[in-house]
C-alpha cells in the first residue's frame, strides 16, 4: 500500500520575503469561487447568453401585429385654385345677378397626410415560429458553451492549484535536504578540525550543498510562477500569489491518492458521452438547422398580410380630412432562379456535416476518456511504487549514516544516500500531485462536475 507524507506546511515559504504579505491562503473551493466570478472568458460567455436572449426576444415580437405612424408634410411651388367664373358668367338667369367669383382654392401651398397602419403577418408566422425556435435554442447553445467554459476553468484552475502545491511540496523537501547536507558540512568540517578526516571531504559535502542550493533557488522560482499561474486562473493580477491550502483534502494530515470514479474502464465510456456539453451543443445544432429549414420553406408559399390604416389630411379639397380603411395584402414570389431551393441543399448539407461531426465527437471522446483512464491507473500504481523507494531510500540513509559515523563508509557513501532520499521525495512529491491531475482531467473527459467528487467543495455555490 502506498504510504502517505504529511504534507509540509505552505504557509512557511517566503515568509521573511518582502512578498509575503501578499500572499493569501486560500482553498480550492475559494480559488474555484474567485474563478467562477472573475475569470474574463467567464464572464465574456454570460455576455454572449444576453446576446442570444435578447435576439431571442426580438425575434418574439414578430408574431404580433406591428404599428406604424406616418407623416408627410409638402410644400408646393403655389396652391392650385380652379376658377369658376367664366362658367357662371354665361348663364342668364332672369332677375338673378351673378357677381364675379375668385379662384377657388383646392390645394394649398402647404399640405399634410398623417396615417397610422396596423399590420399582421398571417403566412409569415410560420416562418416566425421557426426562427423564434431557433433563436431559443442559441440560448441554450450558448448556455452550454458557458458549462463547457466553466469546465476547462475547472479544470485550468485544479491544475495550477495542484501544480503549486507541488511546487511548494518540493521546494520543501529541497529545503529540508539543505538542512540535512548543511548538517553533514558541521559536521564534517569538526572531524576536518580534529583532524579526522581530509580536505577532500569536506570539498564534497559544500559542492553537494551548492548543487542543493542552485536546485531550490530554481524552485523557489517555480513556486512563485506557479502561483502567478493560479492567481491569472482566478481572473487576478499576476503580481498576486495565493497560497493553496490543502488542509480540506488532507487524511490524518496526509494527502491520499485519488481514487477512480467507476470501477472500469468500460463503465467510464458508457457514461462520457451525454454528460459532455460539446455533445450538447452539436446535438442543438442539429435542432437549430431544422427551424432554419422550416423558415426556408416559408418562402415557397405566399406571404398573406391583413392591415388596417387610418389617415388624417390637410390642405387639400379632393381628399377626405379623416379616412380609414383595411386590405388584405397577397405577396408571392413565384420564381427566383432556385434560391429557395439551393438554401435547402445548404440546409441539408449542414446537417450531414454536424451529424459526422458528432460522431467524430463521440470517437474523440471515448479515445480521451481512455487516455485519462489510463492515466490515472498508471499513476496511482507509480505512487505505491515510488512510496517503496522512498521507504527503502530513508532505511538506506539511516543505515548509511550510522556507518560513516562509525567509519565505516565514505561521505560520498553518505552523500549518494542524502542524493538517493531527495530524488525518492521529489518524485514522490510530483507522482502524488500528478496523480490528482490525472483524476481531475478524467473527470472532464467523462463530464463530471468538479464539485462531485473532489473533497471539501460547495456543489450548491459552483456551477463547475
Amino acid at each position: 500500500m502506498l504510504s502517505r507524507l504529511p504534507v509540509i506546511s505552505l504557509f512557511c515559504l517566503l515568509a521573511s520575503s518582502p512578498l509575503a504579505a501578499q500572499e493569501v491562503p486560500m482553498d480550492l473551493n475559494a480559488c474555484l469561487l474567485q474563478a467562477q466570478a472573475k475569470n474574463p472568458s467567464v464572464q465574456a460567455q454570460r455576455a454572449g447568453i444576453s446576446a442570444a436572449a435578447a435576439a431571442r426576444d426580438s425575434t418574439r415580437g414578430a408574431f404580433g401585429p406591428t404599428l406604424k405612424a406616418n407623416s408627410t408634410v409638402m410644400v408646393w411651388d403655389q396652391e392650385t385654385t380652379m376658377d369658376f367664373g367664366d362658367s357662371l358668367s354665361g348663364l342668364n338667369i332672369p332677375g338673378v345677378v351673378i357677381p364675379p367669383m375668385k379662384p377657388t382654392v383646392v390645394q394649398e401651398q402647404v399640405t399634410t397626410d398623417s396615417s397610422l397602419t396596423l399590420a399582421q403577418p398571417i403566412t409569415p408566422l410560420w416562418a416566425v415560429y421557426h426562427g423564434f425556435k431557433a433563436a431559443g435554442l442559441q440560448v441554450d447553445v450558448e448556455a452550454v458553451k458557458l458549462r463547457n467554459t466553466r469546465r476547462e476553468l475547472a479544470l485550468a484552475t485544479v491544475e495550477a492549484w495542484f501544480s503549486s502545491l507541488q511546487a511548494q511540496e518540493l521546494h520543501d523537501t529541497l529545503d529540508l535536504s539543505l538542512q540535512r547536507t548543511s548538517e553533514h558540512l558541521a559536521n564534517v568540517q569538526k572531524l576536518q578540525a580534529a583532524e579526522l578526516v581530509g580536505l577532500s571531504d569536506v570539498l564534497k559535502v559544500r559542492s553537494a550543498l551548492a548543487s542543493v542550493k542552485q536546485l531550490l533557488v530554481s524552485t523557489s522560482n517555480l513556486v512563485r510562477l506557479s502561483r502567478s499561474n493560479l492567481a491569472t486562473r482566478m481572473g487576478l493580477s499576476a503580481e498576486q500569489e495565493p497560497v493553496p491550502d490543502p488542509t480540506a483534502l488532507l487524511v490524518d494530515g496526509a494527502l491520499p491518492a485519488p481514487v477512480a470514479p467507476v470501477a472500469s474502464l468500460e463503465e467510464a465510456l458508457q457514461t462520457a458521452g451525454d454528460k459532455r456539453p460539446e455533445v450538447q451543443e452539436l446535438r442543438l445544432a442539429l435542432k437549430q438547422l431544422d427551424h432554419q429549414r422550416g423558415v426556408v420553406w416559408n418562402e415557397f408559399v405566399p406571404s398573406v398580410v391583413a392591415m388596417g390604416t387610418v389617415k388624417h389630411t390637410t390642405g387639400s379639397t379632393f381628399q377626405k380630412e379623416d379616412s380609414w380603411f383595411v386590405r388584405l395584402s397577397l405577396d408571392w414570389t413565384l420564381w427566383q432562379w432556385g434560391s429557395s431551393k439551393y438554401k435547402l441543399d445548404e440546409n441539408s448539407a449542414r446537417q450531414r456535416q454536424a451529424e459526422q461531426g458528432l460522431r467524430q465527437l463521440m470517437d474523440f471522446i471515448r479515445l480521451e476518456v481512455k487516455q485519462a483512464w489510463l492515466d490515472l491507473d498508471t499513476s496511482i500504481r507509480e505512487l505505491d511504487a515510488i512510496a517503496e523507494r522512498l521507504t527503502e531510500a530513508q532505511e538506506n540513509y539511516r543505515v548509511q549514516q550510522r556507518l560513516y559515523d562509525q567509519s565505516y563508509k565514505t561521505m560520498t557513501d553518505l552523500l549518494d544516500a542524502e542524493s538517493a532520499l531527495r530524488s525518492a521525495q521529489s518524485d514522490l512529491a510530483v507522482a502524488r500531485y500528478r496523480a490528482w491531475i490525472a483524476r481531475a482531467r478524467l473527470s472532464r473527459a467523462m463530464g463530471e462536475p468538479v464539485a462531485s467528487w473532489l473533497p471539501g467543495l460547495d456543489p450548491k455555490k459552483l456551477a463547475f
